[in-house]
């Protein structure tokens, strides 16, 4: 099926992200993504595609935060260098991930880095 294959309608992204148009829309501003046409369409098919990866991997990182607050199965954190690391006890397993710190440093105009 080729490009369009990678690629799902509007109507299909509501559907499965559970959000109203207007949320949509909104979620679409917020994030960045805009409907785009594929390289090559099947002829005939004048439908509008969105990718939505993004925003699926953040719905999917927050809802589980959620979970493991709301379980309270947090047992261990650390903050290194490449980012805070987790380690969870969920259903008897160890799960252990790491989040990249969310502040970047800032790099003033003044000061010259040559």
């Amino acid at each position: 099926e080729g490009n369009t294959a990678k690629y799902i309608t509007r109507t299909k992204a509501v559907k499965y992200l559970q959000v109203s148009l207007q949320d949509f829309r909104r979620l679409c501003i917020l994030k960045g993504v805009y409907p785009r046409d594929p390289k090559k369409k099947y002829k005939g098919n004048h439908k509008t595609y969105y990718k939505i990866d993004r925003l699926i991997r953040e719905r999917l990182s927050h809802e589980w935060q959620a979970y493991i607050s709301r379980t309270h199965s947090l047992r261990k954190t650390y903050i290194g260098v490449k980012g805070i690391y987790y380690q969870a006890d969920v259903q008897g397993q160890k799960i252990t991930w790491l989040t990249p710190h969310a502040l970047q440093q800032v790099l003033s105009d003044e000061v010259d880095l040559k």
